[in-house]
């Protein structure tokens, strides 16, 4: 099944910018069923804290700790980001390991709306979603909890007015 996850304001209620990522996966439900996992894993608040307050492109401890302990690969990371100081990092947990001995703000690490939708992905994928990123089609639905009740998206913090 192909839709788009939304990353930012879908529904209009704010700053009403958002875009979008058409994906494959077995059904909505893998991808809500991914989430499920990861709240149990680590926190019902676990996407709220994933930049989801207007103008805030941050994420929190928590979703560090995910990427942390799926192997997000630092590669990755770099490609989507714009900032040169994760060239000496080998990984996401040494990045984090700078941040706590006070070469960066460990609260304050932007992140990019490309690393949002990358690092999100990447986190479904790795409790089970089965999502792979197809090219941009017309008439494809979106999922939300318009279309997949309880579903949570994220990079709201991400866009700027």
């Amino acid at each position: 099944m192909q839709f788009f996850i939304p990353f930012g304001d879908w529904s209009n209620d704010g700053h009403g910018r958002y875009e979008t990522v058409l994906v494959e996966a077995p059904s909505m439900e893998h991808l809500l069923n991914a989430q499920t996992k990861i709240k149990e894993k680590y926190g019902k608040y676990f996407f709220s804290s994933f930049a989801n307050d207007y103008g805030e492109a941050y994420v929190g401890e928590e979703v560090w700790q995910a990427l942390i302990d799926t192997n997000y690969p630092i590669e990755r990371f770099r490609e989507t980001q714009d900032d040169i100081a994760w060239d000496k990092c080998n990984s996401i947990a040494e990045a984090i390991a700078l941040t706590k001995n006070g070469d960066f703000e460990y609260d304050n690490i932007f992140v990019t709306l490309e690393t949002v939708k990358d690092a999100f992905i990447w986190l479904l994928n790795a409790f089970g979603a089965e999502i792979k990123v197809c090219e941009e089609h017309e008439k494809i639905p979106m999922i939300c909890n318009w279309t997949c009740p309880g579903f949570e998206d994220v990079g709201y913090g991400c866009f700027y007015a």
